[in-house]
């Protein structure tokens, strides 16, 4: 990514590059009154004694004049330092407001990542690795808006810089011109470090990334990696990542030291040469080589100031474009989630699958094959099916997670893609196989979907889950924190505060993908008693791959490798000997 490339896209970008080069105008007109100041001291001499080289240091020599001041040394001297403070002062408030700037477009690109993640299309979202995002969201960003800021404050010192040539080029065009062959030589020789700069912005990118994926992935599995005794394995592992980014750290570090070095050491010869050279060849006068010299020495540093600016640009900039590029994919691939749409209130009569395809993209395979079934209304439904004949998917397409690839699902005879997605939703309690509770109070958990549910609605889902003996023996009841990932509960204890909290929001239709697989018997009875107790009061599809969960069920239809075989009640299925009596038999025989 060019210099500039990115230019304006921080807050604030004119507002600071103003006050910055405000800040230099004073300080470079400061100087110049330096001069006057110099050669008054110099000669011991007072108002009416200044000489100027040219129309303008003349004019600038008259400033007291101009002020109705008189043309002292002690007038230039206070000019001289109200100018520098002042140019101190607004440069004071610049870093103010380019520290605010800086970081509310990090807030806003955090905002933006989150908000193009979760709008985008759930193909999309399941696809990307945790670590990726996690990196996005905390190194990556942290990292642009620092390469943004370094880029304003590049541009502000180059501009800083030009006015401190136009300055010292008025006191002296024969000493700058003296100083042109030194500049092209500083930028020859640093040329290759800023090349190398890019490439190792590029390789500290992909270490942060590598880093972020790969530590998510050895925490989440934490409990595994300890039981079977390979933490040493993995933190061998990890270590050498962090390895590999400390080290792209380092190349980076001293590049931009090296670059500083020599930035710094040439105008220690050019100093030496520059007074040799006006002494002997040019008749200036001592005030107006010593004012070229102190230019030069602030001039000096912001080549060096700029040069790091421009090298941590160069550094930090692969971070901006993976966040963009991140963000980029996202919108591309943004939810329809029909705003526009029929908004939908309640299940009157049914949800149909009529001849319903779905094939994953790119693959030649249908996952769901000509799918036709019926969820009538406050009816207990059941999907069941050996490991990958597409139950979840169905579930998917039910809860339109997914789209069909032809054929149509229907709410009440309207087709689902008539409707408001996210009105369908929000009527829609959903618990997937693994229960996900946040770090907060059970009572924050219980109201993530309903924040607004009353205590009644609370008490009858905690009941109706068999959450009240858990409840008791919790410290601080629904006030106790749960800790990541609920680490304080058992599965099905996990699995009944899942259910909870789908049911507090009395949704129209209630939906468990596989909530029980994972579960003991006992943690299985309980979930098995809350459907039966809320049966025929609302709409239930269960996804099971355990039958005894939907024994009950007034309706099971069996997958297999996509398309339906058979369908009837769990009595009927059995006596007809077919599929589902074979996937009994293997469980319980």
């Amino acid at each position: 990514m060019r210099f500039l490339s990115t230019f304006g896209r921080l807050p604030g970008t004119w507002l600071n590059l103003a006050l910055i080069l405000i800040s230099g105008l004073l300080e470079g007109f400061g100087i110049v009154l330096f001069i006057p100041l110099l050669q008054g001291l110099l000669s011991s001499s007072d108002a009416g004694q200044f000489t100027a080289t040219n129309e303008f240091t003349s004019y600038i020599f008259r400033i007291p004049e101009l002020l109705g001041l008189p043309a002292t040394t002690l007038t230039f001297l206070f000019l001289m330092v109200s100018l520098v403070l002042g140019s101190l002062l607004l440069n004071y408030i610049q870093r103010h407001f380019l520290i605010c700037s800086k970081n509310r477009f990090v807030l806003h690109l955090r905002q933006k990542i989150l908000s193009a993640y979760f709008a985008s299309e759930w193909p999309f979202s399941s696809r990307q690795a945790l670590g990726r995002i996690v990196n996005l969201l905390t190194t990556e960003s942290a990292r642009s808006g620092i390469g943004l800021a370094q880029e304003l404050q590049g541009v502000a010192a180059g501009l800083q810089i030009l006015v401190f040539i136009f300055l010292s080029i008025i006191i002296s065009w024969e000493m700058m011109l003296v100083t042109v062959p030194f500049a092209v030589i500083a930028l020859t020789v640093i040329l290759p470090f800023v090349r190398q700069a890019r490439s190792l912005g590029e390789k500290t990118k992909v270490a942060n990334e590598e880093l972020g994926t790969s530590s998510v992935d050895y925490l989440k599995g934490i409990k595994v990696l300890r039981a079977a005794g390979l933490p040493s394995q993995v933190l061998n592992s990890v270590t050498k990542l962090c390895e590999a980014l400390a080290d792209a750290n380092v190349q980076a570090e001293l590049n931009t030291t090296r670059i500083y070095f020599i930035i710094q050491s040439i105008p220690v010869f050019l100093i030496v040469i520059l007074i040799g050279v006006a002494h002997t060849y040019f008749d200036l006068d001592s005030a107006f080589i010593l004012g070229f010299l102190l230019f030069l020495s602030r001039i000096a540093p912001r080549i060096a100031q700029f040069q790091q600016y421009y090298q941590s640009y160069a550094i930090t900039s692969p971070a901006i474009r993976a966040v963009d590029s991140f963000i980029d994919e996202s919108q591309a691939a943004e939810e329809d989630i029909r705003s526009s749409g029929l908004p939908f209130e309640a299940l009157e009569n049914s949800i149909e699958f009529q001849n319903v395809h779905f094939g994953f993209e790119g693959s030649p395979e249908k996952v769901i094959q000509g799918v036709s079934l019926s969820i009538q209304k406050k009816q207990f439904v059941a999907i069941v099916g050996k490991s990958g004949s597409g139950k979840s998917t169905a579930l998917d397409l039910l809860v339109s997670l997914r789209r069909p690839t032809s054929g149509k699902i229907t709410i009440d005879g309207t087709d689902i893609d008539e409707y408001n997605l996210v009105s369908w939703r929000q009527k829609v309690g959903y618990v997937a196989q693994e229960a996900v509770l946040f770090n907060d109070t059970l009572r924050n958990n219980l109201l993530l979907f309903t924040p607004n549910a009353s205590e009644k609605d609370i008490q009858w889902a905690i009941k109706t889950s068999h959450l009240e003996e858990v409840i008791d023996n919790l410290p601080d009841g629904l006030e106790t924190l749960v800790g990541e990932n609920g680490v304080r509960f058992s599965g099905g204890q996990k699995q009944r505060i899942a259910l909870a909290r789908a049911l507090v929001s009395n949704p129209e239709l209630l939906v468990l993908d596989e909530a029980t697989s994972a579960l003991d018997n006992e943690s299985e009875r309980f979930i098995q008693e809350a459907l039966e107790s809320i049966r025929h009061s609302m709409t239930i599809v269960v996804i099971a791959h355990r039958l005894s969960t939907v024994r009950k069920a007034d309706k099971i239809y069996v997958l297999e490798a996509g398309s339906l075989i058979e369908e009837g009640d769990f009595e009927s299925l059995i006596k007809a000997d077919g599929r589902f009596k074979q996937l009994h038999d293997l469980q319980f025989k």
